[in-house]
């Protein structure tokens, strides 16, 4: 080997040996690193006052959202804690009309001809045949099927409006609501005009303390989707309770999937709750080292820890999410106003977080070093090829 290709396989050796060495420093990279990028990944908030939906809002909470009817405790700290399951009012033949109005309304008549709730001893998806669903969002569930759809239908105990679809539909039936469907594709600003529309043939009016999410594409096989949301914000702090979903069918604008859950909440007092920086703190104390972990953020919000269907009690409190990074990413929720940590989850899906799993910081650390020993390969050998001239 000539002294040249020694120098070069030399480096290139170099930069891998220094680049694995750094491997178990790319937490503090990410956790840099993260700041800058990460708002590349994530669609804007807009108040939804702001939004397309402006025209929607109504200070009056429309009859899908859940009352509020709840306790809220303050001693030792702020928390709410409530359960519906008294207040179910709604028969299972009015929770049925409701359905069948919802998706007659909605579709074309050559898809709903004939449309039945299915029965007990049918095999289709759950859930079936009407039943009550007495967890902490009390609601009626059934299948309707027709010889051209099939759906899953919730609707609200205490109300009867719908509060989730789900619509299942193949090619021909796309075709059958928009024949030149084929081979278009809605814009964003259509996408969300559809689902404007939605919510204004069903009668939906959103809350001022909405916050719209914005729209992403989704792409799948055979069809394309438009995904949107929006969710609850009081007082600055998010509200998971809240939720409003669409799943948009790119080419007819049909909405597949729809979700409208929320509790009426208008007030949150978050004067004597931790800092987003003392959240953060609490969960690297868990670590023996708190220098083995970085802490790269701590979202504030409203919520319940776990979910039971055969629980309608529930407790809303004040936690932090606080994502922390080691040799893989963890969930850290922290109680917000005592610092215990309440429960703590590895991260093992969703956005940015999945780029920065064990496995692809690996990927990342030795396409790194390809990447700097090809330089250095260049810079060497344009140097080496001016001292031989």
């Amino acid at each position: 080997m000539s002294p040249n290709r020694n120098i070069v396989v030399a480096l290139f050796c170099a930069a891998l040996i220094v680049l694995v060495v750094s491997l178990p420093y790319v937490p503090v990279i990410r956790g840099i690193v993260h700041q800058h990028i990460s708002g590349f990944f994530v669609n804007p908030s807009t108040p939804v006052n702001e939004s397309v939906f402006a025209s929607l809002v109504n200070d009056t909470p429309d009859s899908v959202v859940y009352p509020q009817t709840y306790q809220v405790l303050d001693d030792p700290y702020f928390m709410i804690v409530g359960d519906y399951e008294n207040e179910i009012n709604v028969s299972m033949e009015e929770a049925v009309n409701a359905s069948m109005q919802f998706l007659t309304r909605y579709l074309p008549t050559n898809l709903t001809t004939g449309l039945r709730v299915a029965e007990a001893q049918e095999n289709h998806y759950w859930p079936g045949a009407p039943q009550i669903i007495a967890d902490c969002r009390p609601k009626w569930g059934m299948t309707l099927i027709s010889e051209s759809i099939r759906a899953s239908v919730f609707v609200n105990a205490l109300s009867g409006k719908v509060t989730r679809v789900y619509l299942n539909l193949d090619s021909s039936d796309l075709t059958m609501i928009n024949p030149n469907a084929e081979g278009t594709s809605l814009t964003t600003d259509q996408a969300e005009e559809a689902a404007k529309d939605f919510l204004v043939l069903h009668g939906y009016t959103l809350l001022p303390n909405a916050i719209y999410e914005g729209i992403i594409s989704l792409p799948a096989v055979g069809k394309n989707y438009y995904w949107l949301a929006l969710h609850e914000s009081v007082d600055g702090v998010t509200v998971p309770f809240g939720e409003i979903f669409f799943e948009i069918e790119a080419s007819t604008g049909i909405v597949t999937r729809f979700t409208y859950r929320w509790i009426d909440i208008e007030h949150i007092p978050i004067e004597s709750i931790l800092t987003s920086e003392e959240a953060k703190l609490a969960s690297l104390a868990n670590f023996d080292d708190p220098n083995e972990g970085v802490a790269i953020s701590a979202d504030l919000f409203l919520g319940m820890l776990g979910f039971d269907p055969d629980v309608s009690e529930f407790e809303l409190r004040l936690i932090y999410d606080v994502r922390v990074v080691t040799t893989a990413s963890y969930a850290y929720f922290v109680d917000a106003h005592t610092g215990e940590i309440l429960r703590i989850s590895a991260v093992l899906d969703g956005g940015f977080d999945k780029f920065y799993s064990p496995y692809a910081r690996i990927g990342l650390v030795f396409g790194v070093a390809i990447l700097v020993s090809a330089v250095g390969f260049r810079i060497v050998g344009r140097k080496l090829r001016a001292r031989s001239d």
